[in-house]
Order: structure tokens, then sequence, then C-alpha cells
């Protein structure tokens, strides 16, 4: 099963990624030309994140947060108890919950279930190819797409929390996920777990942030208890925006992107599947501790490369002629091209203090996450 980034590596700069979220199985390799790539989980990997159990409920939203409504039901908590591993679908070990989690074969994926792994969780990993799943302590396995509602009905028998990484982008990703949150409801989950994207909403700058929103009425309007992880642009693939002419181009202006580490974000969710009831119709926007300008991204790397990077802003209609000679669907290049609009419009700037809330420490900024790529 893939998770999926929000938008697909941007062709006009090969070794940046596409604006928007993280990436699942099948994902686009974060190093293809292009857009930055950013909230929904990728088969391409940025290093798993140490992630803590479990907010309290007593603790205040951070800013960036929407609190539970209180009107919304929760899930009763059951009884810990030993559970063993297994490759059953169904099959639910003792009274522990059953956490499903869904692109585990990808970079964000793979790093919550191996956090819920050393948490002691009893998890299932949803994926299309059994053969490349994670091996984990107390972890099923089995195999199911977005959107197969036979194989969703057998592979969430019996679990309680489902973690729905976001789908790869394309041109019908939003039904795949109404069809995958249908199906999930059918099969009995109580509480949904989404990987969004900052700024969701049916008329955001970047677009694929608008395939997240109608995802999340979608799930709204099931009832079940829900929580959705709004992800700022993967602070991971940063460095990666950079051409092989030392530039960055982008209509991304003057703006300013406050992105994630992609580690922060796995922390920040396994601390959310481990204590869902915590953090039900919360709404929680994940974002890095400043924001910045790719004009000083150009600036950090020229330092801390020894040579001269520079960022050279477009025009919109730069931005669309010089990819779409690449040949890709009209969706798409509108994804490249709006994942650095969004950053020029302003709506991936706002600093929150999510991550920090939810996993007790900071997250990793700009200048720290370059410097251990020294």
């Amino acid at each position: 099963m893939t998770q999926g980034n929000p938008s697909a590596p941007d062709p006009s700069n090969p070794a940046s990624a596409s604006a928007a979220g993280t990436s699942v199985e099948g994902a686009p390799a974060a190093g293809a030309p292009g857009a930055i790539t950013l909230g929904a989980t990728t088969s391409g990997e940025v290093t798993p994140d140490p992630s803590t159990p479990g907010a309290s409920t007593s603790a205040p939203a951070p800013p960036g947060a929407t609190t539970p409504d209180p009107t919304t039901p929760s899930v009763p908590p059951r009884a810990a108890a030993a559970s063993t591993s297994g490759n059953v679908p169904g099959a639910l070990s003792g009274e522990q919950p059953l956490i499903a989690v869904t692109g585990s074969t990808g970079k964000l994926g793979s790093r919550i279930a191996r956090q819920l792994a050393n948490a002691g969780a009893h998890q299932r990993l949803l994926v299309r190819d059994p053969a490349r799943a994670p091996q984990l302590d107390n972890t099923e396995v089995a195999q199911a797409s977005y959107g197969d509602h036979n194989a969703l009905l057998d592979a969430l028998d019996g679990v309680d929390t489902l973690l729905l990484l976001s789908a790869t982008e394309s041109a019908d990703r939003v039904s795949l996920h109404k069809a995958t949150i249908d199906s999930a409801v059918a099969a009995g989950v109580r509480h949904i777990v989404y990987t969004s994207f900052v700024g969701a909403a049916p008329n955001a700058t970047f677009t694929f942030a608008r395939d997240h929103w109608h995802t999340e009425q979608h799930l709204r309007a099931t009832g079940v208890d829900f929580t959705f992880l709004r992800d700022n642009l993967y602070l991971d693939f940063v460095p990666g925006f950079v051409g092989e002419d030392d530039t960055i181009r982008g209509p991304a202006g003057d703006g300013r992107v406050a992105a994630v580490l992609r580690n922060d974000v796995a922390a920040s969710a396994t601390r959310v599947l481990l204590d869902p009831a915590a953090h039900a119709g919360t709404t929680y926007d994940l974002t890095g501790p400043t924001a910045f300008s790719l004009t000083e991204v150009a600036a950090l790397l020229s330092e801390t490369r020894g040579r001269r990077i520079r960022y050279e802003p477009e025009t919109l209609d730069e931005a669309y002629r010089s990819r779409e000679r690449f040949g890709a669907p009209a969706w798409e290049v509108a994804g490249w091209v709006t994942s650095y609009a969004a950053i020029a419009s302003g709506e991936l700037s706002t600093v929150t203090s999510a991550v920090e809330q939810l996993t007790g420490h900071k997250p990793t900024g700009l200048a720290e996450y370059v410097n251990t790529l020294l």
C-alpha cells in the first residue's frame, strides 16, 4: 500500500523533490527532478525518528492544533496484554488494541512502524507486497491496496486504529482515499489517523492540498474518530532543491516555509497512535521550529558546501513552461508549480509547537539538519 507524497518530483530540477508531503510505496524517488516534496509517505526515506508514547488529554493543544470536539466519541481503552507476531490478518492477540499501518515499506511509514514495535504496540502492516514488509516484533502483515474493498475488509478485521498515510499523487487519489476509508469503517475500525497537509482547503494554492481537504471532509462525515496530522513540506528534501547547476528554481518568491523533518513527523504520529483517544477530533499542523526562504536555503548551503549556490525565482508562466516540456499530465505539472507558489503565498509559513507538544522534544531546524549531512 502506498502512502503518498503531496507532490511528485519536479523535473525542472533533477536533484530536487516536489514540495508537498510524504510518499509511500510506489511514490516517485525523492531525487527525481523537481518540485518540493512534502507531507505523505514515500518509498524513498528519511531517517526514522524516535517517538514517545501518547500525549495527555489534559495537555493544552499546541498552536496549529484544533482541540477535540467534546461531543466526539472516543475509543474506550482496552487492557494491554501480550500479543504474538504472525501473518494472519484478523487475528487479534489478547486484549491489546491492534493498530494497522499503511505505507510501512516507505520512508515515513517504516519509521512509524519501527517506533510502534519498539514501544511494544501490536500492529498489522498493510502492504501491496508482503515480501517488502519490515520484519518487526509483535507485528502481522496483510496484503491490501488502497481502494481494494474485499482485501481491506480482511486486512482491517479486528483493527482498532488505522494510520492512513496519504496515497501517492494520482488523478484518482481522492477516490482511492475515500474508498479506503469506507472499507475501514465497514471493517469496524474505530479511529483513523490521516496524514494530511498544512493549509488543506478547497481553494488551497497547492493543488494537492485540495485532495487532502476532500479526504478530511469525507473522513469527518463517516462519524468515526479521527486525527489529522497536517505536515508541512519535508525538511529532508530541502537540500535536494538544488539543481545540477547549483541553482534552486521555482515560483516561491520571497515566501517562507516552516518545513518539518520526516523523523519529527514519525515521532508525532507514533505518539498519537499509542494513545489515539487522547487526540480524537484534533488536527495538528506539524512544522519545523522556524520558517525560512529559499534565498536563505541557498545561502546556508553555499556556506556548508563551500561553493556558490543561488536561488532564482521564476514567474508562474516560466515555471509552467519549463516543466510542461517533460510531458507529465497537467494535474502533475500543476502540483509541481503550485508547491512553490504556496510558499510564495505565505500559506506554508506558520510555525507551530505541535511537534514538541506531542513528542516532548523540539523539532529539527534547517541548519541543524544540514549540518548532519556534512
